[in-house]
C-alpha cells in the first residue's frame, strides 16, 4: 500500500528518470580493521551492524573502482549515471575534544581527515574528478553525522568506558547498546534533546554549508537529513542558504523539542511553504544493509512501478555498499552486483535519463512555474 502510495502522489512525466541518492560520504564511520579489530577485543558489538563491519572513508581504490563502473553506462543523451553524494563535511576533531578535557566541540574538515588515512591521499583529488566526469555529485548531509553536544556530553561524564576506548581510537559511531542512555539517539545531528543542543543543531546547519562551499567551491541545493530526522526550523535555515530540494523516505520524523517526534507523510513534487521541494525515495539498492535479499530483482520491480505510475525512480544507497578499506569482499561483491544492476537499465529502458537530485528538482520546479 504505502509502495503504491508514494507513486500515485505527486508529480508525474513521461521520462525514464533515474536518481541515485546515496548517503554518508565524508564521516568516519569505522576508521580500519585494526580499530574494528580492536573494539571487539574490548568486547564493543561493532559487529552487529553493518556500518560498522563495513562503512568507511572511501579510499583512493574505491572510488576509482566505483567511478569507473559508472562511466561504462549511459543514458539516451549520453550522460552515465550521476551519484548524488550526501556528504557529511566535518568529523570530530578527537585531539583538541581531549586537550579540552571533554568541555568543548571541535570539528575538523572532512578533507582533513582523509590527509591523515594511509589509502586516501588522492581521495578528494577523485571526487573533484568525479564531479568534472559527471558521475559523482556531493550535496548537503549535515555538518556532522552526530549529535555532538549529546556525545560530548557522555564523554565528560566519564561513566562510559566504552565511548572512550572508541574516542581514543578515533571512532565516535557505535551500535546502539554501547551507549548508557539507548533511549538517545547519538549519530543522528538533528534530533536534540534540550535547549543546548538545540543551539548547536541550529548553528551546525549554516556552519556546514559555509564548509560544503568552501570544500567543494558550489553551493549546495539539496540535503537529506541524518536519520531522516529534521523539522520547519531546519527547513527554514536550508532555505535561508539557498537549499532548494529536500531529500528523503514517505515519512518524515520531526524532532519537536521535550517530546517524542512527530511523523508527516511527504512525496516528490510535494512542496512546503519556503517553496522547497520534497523529493521521496521509491528504489532501494542495499546489498550491505540485507545480503539476503535479491537486490537486483528487488531494485528493477521497484524501478519498474515508479515508471508504470510516471515517477521518477529514486535510488536509495548508501556509501558502506561501495567500500571496501575494511572489508575488500564488501566492494567487489557489492560494485559487481552494481554493474549488473546498471547493464540491465540500461538495456531494458533504453530511453533512461540519469539525474542529480538537485537538478530532478529543477525539473519539478520549472514545471510548477510554467517553463
Amino acid at each position: 500500500m504505502g509502495q503504491r502510495l508514494i507513486n500515485f502522489l505527486g508529480w508525474k512525466t513521461n521520462r525514464k528518470i533515474i536518481v541515485i541518492e546515496s548517503d554518508d560520504w565524508g564521516g568516519i564511520s569505522m576508521p580500519s580493521k585494526d580499530v574494528y579489530d580492536n573494539l571487539l577485543k574490548n568486547h564493543i558489538s561493532v559487529d552487529k551492524s553493518p556500518y560498522s563491519r563495513f562503512d568507511s572513508l572511501a579510499s583512493t581504490e574505491d572510488l576509482e573502482t566505483f567511478f569507473e563502473t559508472l562511466s561504462k553506462y549511459h543514458d539516451k543523451y549520453g550522460n552515465p549515471p550521476i551519484i548524488t553524494a550526501n556528504t557529511n563535511v566535518a568529523n570530530p576533531d578527537f585531539e583538541k575534544i581531549k586537550q579540552s578535557g571533554f568541555e568543548k566541540y571541535f570539528y575538523e574538515p572532512f578533507t582533513k581527515t582523509l590527509e591523515r588515512y594511509p589509502d586516501h591521499k588522492g581521495a578528494f583529488a577523485l571526487w573533484k574528478q568525479g564531479i568534472k566526469e559527471n558521475v559523482f555529485l556531493p550535496q548537503f548531509h549535515g555538518r556532522e553525522h552526530l549529535n555532538p553536544m549529546l556525545w560530548l556530553n557522555e564523554l565528560k561524564e566519564g561513566k562510559n568506558p566504552k565511548l572512550h576506548i572508541a574516542f581514543d581510537l578515533g571512532c565516535f559511531i557505535l551500535p546502539k547498546d554501547n551507549f548508557i542512555d539507548q533511549s538517545k539517539i547519538y549519530n543522528t545531528a538533528f534530533y536534540p534533546y534540550n535547549q543546548d543542543q538545540r543551539s548547536a543543531m541550529l548553528k551546525s546547519i549554516p556552519d556546514g554549508l559555509d564548509l560544503f562551499e568552501k570544500l567543494l567551491g558550489y553551493k549546495a541545493e539539496s540535503f537529506i537529513a541524518t536519520g531522516y530526522f529534521w523539522n520547519h526550523e531546519i527547513e527554514k535555515l536550508l532555505y535561508e542558504k539557498g537549499i532548494t530540494s529536500l531529500q528523503g523516505l514517505p515519512i518524515q520524523k520531526e524532532s519537536i523539542l521535550g517530546r517524542k517526534h512527530k511523523k508527516k507523510l511527504n512525496y516528490t513534487g510535494k512542496y512546503n511553504k519556503y517553496g522547497q521541494v520534497y523529493l521521496v525515495r521509491n528504489v532501494f539498492f542495499e546489498p550491505s544493509l540485507k545480503p539476503r535479499q535479491d537486490s537486483i530483482d528487488q531494485c528493477l520491480k521497484r524501478i519498474k512501478v515508479a515508471f508504470d505510475n510516471k515517477k521518477p525512480a529514486i535510488i536509495s544507497t548508501h556509501r558502506l555498499n561501495f567500500v571496501g578499506y575494511i572489508n575488500r569482499d564488501n566492494r567487489i561483491r557489492n560494485i559487481t552486483l552494481l554493474n549488473k544492476l546498471l547493464r540491465i537499465i540500461v538495456q531494458k529502458w533504453p530511453d533512461i535519463e540519469f539525474m542529480s537530485s538537485n537538478n530532478l528538482a529543477n525539473s519539478i520546479i520549472k514545471t510548477r512555474n510554467g517553463r
